[in-house]
């Protein structure tokens, strides 16, 4: 086997793994949203993140629960668009 068909091969591996954790990210954004504003987290029996006298602490994990689902969305397509990218260019 040359050494131009193992490039192919690992690009279309890459290419393939790129749109794999592209979906994944798109698939599992809803659920993350519902675990996050679920009544676990954020609902009645929650954090109670809207009361005006609560801890520096507990701002910061309101704070930290409110970003955790755009972070994941861009950190996983990121990663597949570097994957992807890497392919395509």
């Amino acid at each position: 086997m040359s050494l131009q068909n193992k490039k192919g091969q690992v690009g279309f591996i890459s290419l393939m793994l790129g749109v794999i954790l592209f979906v994944l990210a798109l698939a599992l954004a809803p659920v993350l949203s519902n675990v996050i504003n679920g009544d676990e987290v954020m609902g009645v029996n929650g954090m109670d993140c809207d009361n005006v006298n609560i801890t520096n602490q507990m701002k910061a994990v309101c704070t930290s629960t409110d970003t955790i689902q755009p972070v994941w969305f861009f950190v996983v397509a990121g990663l597949a668009g570097i994957l992807i990218g890497r392919v395509v260019l």
